[in-house]
């Protein structure tokens, strides 16, 4: 049995000397080098045009990186939610304010709702809160999109006992709840869903069923307004 030994693998010699003279090196820029390249290669007839070529090739090759400056950034006018969460602003304590520090809020809301609602003009022309006044659309339009945030507001109706009778100036007005300060100079919570309130506007006793306030304000100013709602039963 005969056995012979593999010879050399002809992919890992070495290169003829005349390719070797020919081979570029990597990444290698260097001016000179390519026209010194480019004239051993090229027939003499062509030699007159390397230059012209190495002008055109490589134009960046004497430039360095520009570097931009990075401009700061403009700081925003305004909060976003989630700073304004964790300033807490969204959050009122139950105790440590006072009722007489909202009682000028309030002056100032019974001046926008009757300014809003255009009372004094409405009251000359006959208007007697009935549904079958020519202005009944209009005010009840204007008080479902009013700002309450200031109005004092009292449960009249509700299907938990326990907030039957609360009675405050609305400090926060949420989706779902109003909060209000009492005369106890407490801050309490009130689902709307659940609660008919009722508030005082020069004479007028305004009746408001919460389930359809149940909106943030700034939608609900906005927002359109069904002709027909079902009766609370």
């Amino acid at each position: 049995m005969n056995s012979t030994r593999p010879g050399p693998d002809p992919v890992y010699e070495p290169l003829p000397p005349e390719v070797q003279s020919t081979i570029v090196p990597l990444f290698h820029n260097n001016e000179p080098f390519i026209k010194s390249f480019l004239t051993g290669v090229l027939p003499d007839c062509d030699h007159h045009q390397i230059d012209e070529y190495v002008r055109k090739s490589f134009p960046l090759v004497n430039l360095g990186k520009k570097h931009f400056k990075k401009r700061p950034r403009a700081s925003k006018g305004a909060l976003s939610l989630t700073e304004r969460r964790r300033l807490g602003l969204y959050q009122l304590r139950r105790h440590g304010s006072k009722y007489a520090d909202a009682v000028p809020v309030n002056e100032l809301w019974l001046q926008y709702i009757t300014n809003l609602l255009s009372l004094d003009s409405i009251a000359q022309s006959g208007f007697t809160a009935q549904p079958s006044d020519k202005q009944w659309a209009q005010v009840t339009l204007a008080l479902y999109r009013a700002d309450y945030h200031g109005a004092e507001l009292e449960v009249t109706r509700t299907k938990c006992s326990s907030l039957r009778g609360i009675k405050g100036i609305v400090l926060m007005d949420t989706k779902n709840t109003f909060k209000v300060i009492s005369r106890d100079n407490v801050i309490r919570t009130v689902p709307k869903a659940p609660c008919v309130f009722s508030i005082q506007i020069k004479g007028y006793k305004c009746t408001l069923y919460g389930k359809y306030f149940c909106t943030r304000p700034a939608e609900r100013s906005v927002k359109k307004v069904k002709g027909h709602c079902p009766a609370d039963l």
